[in-house]
């Protein structure tokens, strides 16, 4: 009985008294927290069971995790108390009372209990919303959102765990609208992902040099390039370091050994994949793997001559890879989607060759929800914030409405976006051995993504401009010690 407790909108939660009938709906989608997210209502009076009793390992670092908020915008007057207790046979321990005033938050609130006084001890968590120092109940609603008691070292895997369902399914309708946009289907689109060709910065440029590689840039841009490719070649500029050269490395280990067996994990439509295998002089078998059978069938169908697949479609956190032994396992881009991050690395670890290699590409490893760490986001929204209204236009809303701030919203909420990425780096490191690691990009990305890239047009110069002014930001803040969130790597077998 001492498995972990994961709540989501499968588990069984038993309510007394029940109250249901004072509400349009047990679940409710509350439009005062964005992101649109699922949440269950508990209602002051009411009790709420969550899920079947577990055992707290004695000697064991145990904790409940939290997520809630005001389920509506403004409650009464004098707010709601939320107390949690962990119930036995014959007595309730209390773990905390929390007062919650009358306006609503505007982000969700989380706490982590300690379990450790709890050892040895049977239970259910229980949930009691009590109304506030007047007893006025009108409005007082309490949003649950998440909620997990697990070691304490699992936290993060415990709660990227729920909802799975529903994540799945957004998942593929994301992806499904992702790969269309303009950004993945313009000629140099996949180049922010390996920027691995151009002149090699030997140190930071100087002034005349940044002026000299962004006119070179700006003369030797293609038609199709939009903002986002373009900004990250320009900044490709300024680094002093180089990303890996996947191009050349695939190259080299086809003239090794004749022909390459690939694995792609998260394939996707494989363009970086499909980039790779045509500069590559020898065939290459590759394994392609991914949740999408549409995305899937596309990359097998653009695959060069020199090219043969199979093609696995299936959930990466739960599918048997195939038992037999690849020279590079490649992941463009996928890994933060992933939760079942150490399974996956343990299979990993047995299909590598010998002599292989892991090559982690444009991977997201900043805060969990592709989120802007909060030094990052003053700088970026300060930046955003000043730009002309046409700039600010967010064209992945209905009706392109025009933000005043950057959204930093967590977008692993409603789907595996950014699931666990800020435990990704680490966790790597614990199954494989680094042979070439490259961070880069703190908030240049967000910036110019899907929902602002197409209001730049890259033929005007005022646009360029901007963008250019973005990039230099971008610059300044990681050399001033700005925290990466893109990673590009190599790993081999430990």
């Amino acid at each position: 009985m001492n498995v972990p407790l994961i709540f989501d909108n499968e588990t069984p939660v038993h309510f007394s008294p029940d109250l249901a009938h004072l509400l349009p709906s047990r679940w409710l989608v509350p439009a005062h927290l964005p992101p649109a997210r699922a949440c269950m209502i508990i209602l002051a009076g009411e009790t709420a069971r969550i899920g079947k009793a577990f055992t707290v390992p004695p000697g064991r670092d145990w904790v409940l995790n939290i997520t809630f908020a005001h389920g509506l915008p403004a409650i009464s007057r004098d707010g709601l108390v939320v107390n949690i207790a962990f119930a036995c046979k014959q007595v309730a321990h209390p773990l905390i009372s929390i007062p919650l005033g009358t306006k609503a938050t505007q982000a969700p609130l989380r706490a982590c209990i300690d379990l450790a006084c709890l050892g040895g001890e049977t239970g259910f968590i229980e949930i009691c919303i009590g109304a506030g120092t007047d007893h006025d109940p009108c409005g007082d609603w309490l949003a649950l959102y998440e909620l997990s008691a697990c070691p304490r070292i699992d936290s993060g895997l415990e709660m990227a765990r729920s909802y799975a369902a529903l994540r799945n399914k957004n998942e593929l309708s994301v992806f499904a609208e992702t790969y269309s946009h303009s950004m993945y289907t313009s000629e140099t689109s996949a180049e922010h992902l390996h920027p691995t060709r151009g002149p090699v910065a030997a140190a930071p440029p100087k002034p005349a040099a940044v002026q000299e590689a962004t006119q070179h840039l700006t003369s030797s841009m293609r038609v199709s390039e939009n903002a986002y490719s373009f900004a990250h070649r320009l900044l490709e500029t300024k680094l002093e370091k180089r990303p890996p050269d996947f191009h050349g490395r695939l190259n080299s280990l086809g003239k090794q050994k004749g022909r390459v067996r690939m694995l792609s994990l998260c394939s996707g439509e494989a363009r970086i994949e499909t980039s790779l295998i045509s500069a590559c002089e020898a065939p290459v078998h590759i394994t392609l793997v991914d949740l999408n059978p549409g995305l899937l069938s596309r990359a097998a169908s653009r695959l060069p001559p020199n090219a043969t697949a199979d093609v696995i479609c299936g959930n990466i956190n739960s599918i048997i890879l195939p038992q037999e032994k690849f020279d590079v396992i490649v992941c463009v881009s996928g890994l933060h989607h992933v939760v079942e991050l150490e399974r996956l690395f343990a299979q990993l670890s047995l299909n590598l060759d010998k002599n292989g290699e892991i090559w982690s590409i444009g991977e997201y490893i900043g805060a969990n929800g592709a989120r802007l760490d909060p030094r990052a986001y003053d700088v970026a929204d300060g930046f955003f914030a000043s730009l002309p209204e046409h700039f600010r236009k967010n064209r992945l809303m209905p009706g392109n409405p025009t933000d005043a701030h950057l959204p930093n919203y967590d977008c692993s909420s409603t789907c595996f976006e950014g699931i666990r990425a800020v435990e990704l780096e680490n966790l790597m490191m614990r199954f494989f051995d680094p042979v070439e690691l490259y961070r880069r990009n703190s908030f240049l990305w967000r910036i110019l993504d899907q929902a602002y890239c197409e209001n730049y047009d890259t033929s005007r110069d005022e646009d360029l401009l901007l963008i250019h002014q973005a990039v230099d930001l971008e610059y300044r803040h990681f050399a001033n010690g700005g925290q990466a969130t893109e990673l590009h790597a190599i790993f081999s077998r430990r």
